[in-house]
């Protein structure tokens, strides 16, 4: 098991915080498996068009992708990412209260969850993009394997944290999404942008105080 492991020694600080993130998120990301028969037996929402809407959900994935890859590429990819993660947190602790205090059990819950999915798959283009940015073409493989494995795990914990809690407790699959999130927003915070303009005028601010203190 340790020579497993020992591939992922020595890699950037940056994909380590990436590979946490993306295990909590996916460990978080628990409701989900669990859409369609929230939907149906939670919300009272007839099959079909709860289907529907977990289709409409999965989609969602196509034009967040292309959004956050733009947005990254034209203003930085920290500030889409985190930006992203923010607005999903806000919608989940939303979904989270409207539903356990009893104020809104319709579809207007099952369109934010389709609204957070949006969110939480634009985060998914600027961690990649991060990752290629800080890692060099002799270990990005194992970088980019690294972040995987994490998520894995985390998507093998989370359906079975959910399983529990859906019967009785099931405002608290939100409330965990939303706490881990949390967590995973924090650690994310402290990553610095990783744009190849911003990394450039960076080292020129850095070499100019250099220069003028010498």
């Amino acid at each position: 098991m340790g020579k497993i492991f020992k591939i992922y020694k020595g890699l950037s600080q940056e994909v380590y915080r990436l590979a946490i993130v993306r295990f909590i998120l996916s460990m978080g990301n628990f409701i989900y498996p669990f859409m369609t028969l929230f939907l149906v037996e939670k919300l009272q929402i007839k099959p079909y068009i709860a289907s529907l809407f977990f289709i409409i959900s999965v989609l969602m994935f196509v034009p967040a992708s292309i959004i956050s890859g733009k947005i990254s590429d034209n203003i930085g990819r920290r500030i889409v990412l985190l930006s992203s993660f923010l607005v999903y947190i806000i919608i989940i602790f939303t979904i989270f209260f409207l539903y356990h205090f009893n104020i809104l059990r319709n579809t207007v819950i099952a369109v934010l969850l389709i609204i957070a999915n949006l969110f939480l798959s634009m985060t998914q283009v600027p961690i990649s993009t991060i990752i290629t940015d800080v890692t060099e073409p002799i270990n990005r493989n194992e970088s980019f394997s690294f972040v995987y494995l994490a998520a894995n795990a985390g998507f093998a914990f989370g359906p079975l944290i959910a399983g529990f809690l859906f019967e009785n407790y099931t405002s608290m699959i939100f409330l965990g999404n939303a706490l881990a999130s949390v967590i995973g927003f924090i650690i994310l915070f402290g990553l610095r942008e990783t744009k190849p303009i911003c990394l450039e005028n960076s080292e020129i601010d850095s070499s100019q105080t250099i220069s003028k203190s010498s």
